[in-house]
């Protein structure tokens, strides 16, 4: 016989509902797997986040729809990961909070500060794997007819190819919704279309090909590249570090471009190809690895994904200090393209 006990509570009261579980890919468990051995550090470190300036009259109320619209049409903006990391929970609804936050002041430069701050500050919180959100906006007003819109999300769950697909999807339904009108988008690819895509190809023929390809290429040696650095390297590992960016001109562009057209490369070859002899001359190795980010919606055609689907190939080079750089650059079109 059993006896029920009556309670006045919901167990389950508060607790968030889930839409479907699935696999995590190679990349993101690289990810976790980089975030569980480095902490708060590491984690910190695949903070991801755009602001964009807005000019002109805002309409909150649309873009507040646009935003929870955007979080209901994506998976990967609902998900969290399991503690183990093998998979990302997905949650029915995971609404994200969005509030307009006027700092406008009659000094520019104390709203410009005050703008900076927060976003160092953001930056430097870190996102909880398991728990989430790992996708947050924010707006502030900084003008009476400028506003700054912000997203920040953990590498984990968006890629730069991600992004722009979100950027894309909330100016098309905030445009429509402005105006008072209705959009109906075509469905998006999921994260988890994605993952059964990646366990498919593992079960064809094509994928055997690809990896006796890469097996093939690395059957006798993988050469470790020696960087000289100005100074010893910690141990363990710190994730603190710096950037120093050097924007390049349209003229350079322009010439870098007519460089590899000669050969009939594509500014991205020749970029790397010129990267790999600069490492070269600072190295002195002739045998050299470099990864090369790859798209995985391209290579899936998922193309509208949102997730972390880049995949790094390892593009082993041989540099030959006798050939002029329009010769390496013809060897280096065709390994590129194969690869």
């Amino acid at each position: 016989m059993i006896n029920y006990i009556p309670v006045d509570f919901d167990p389950f009261a508060g607790v968030r509902e889930i839409e479907k579980i699935t696999f995590t890919n190679e990349p993101q468990r690289e990810i976790w797997l980089s975030c569980i051995i480095g902490g708060n550090d590491a984690n910190l470190s695949y903070n991801e986040s755009v602001s964009l300036k807005l000019n002109g009259t805002l309409n909150f109320a649309a873009f507040k729809t646009a935003v929870d619209n955007l979080v209901l049409r994506h998976e990967a903006l609902r998900a969290t990961v399991s503690p183990n990391g093998e998979t990302l929970i997905i949650y029915k609804d995971l609404p994200v909070a969005l509030e307009l936050q006027d700092i406008t002041s009659t000094d520019e430069q104390t709203t410009k500060n005050e703008f900076s701050a927060f976003l160092h500050q953001e930056m430097n919180s870190p996102l909880d794997l398991v728990e989430g959100p790992l996708f947050k906006v924010f707006l502030h007003k900084t003008g009476e007819q400028e506003h700054y819109f912000t997203v920040i999300k953990h590498h984990i769950i968006g890629d730069g190819w991600s992004t722009g697909i979100m950027l894309e999807d909330l100016s098309r339904m905030y445009n429509a919704y402005s105006k008072g009108a209705q959009i109906q988008l075509e469905r998006a690819s999921q994260i988890s279309d994605y993952a059964s895509a990646q366990l498919n190809f593992k079960l064809t023929r094509a994928y055997k090909e690809t990896e006796d390809y890469w097996h093939n290429i690395y059957k006798d040696n993988v050469p470790v590249v020696d960087v000289p650095t100005d100074h010893p390297r910690f141990a363990p590992r710190s994730y603190k570090g710096n950037r120093l960016d050097y924007p390049v001109t349209k003229e350079m562009a322009d010439q870098l471009k007519a460089v590899g057209a000669k050969q009939g490369c594509s500014l991205v070859t020749t970029l790397l190809a010129a990267f790999e002899v600069f490492l070269y001359q600072q190295t002195h190795q002739e045998d050299l690895v470099v990864g090369l980010p790859a798209s995985g919606q391209a290579a899936t055609g998922l193309t509208n994904v949102i997730g972390h689907c880049v995949n790094l190939l390892p593009l082993k080079t041989h540099v030959d200090p006798a050939l002029p750089f329009s010769g390496y650059l013809k060897i280096r079109k065709k390994e590129v393209l194969d690869a």
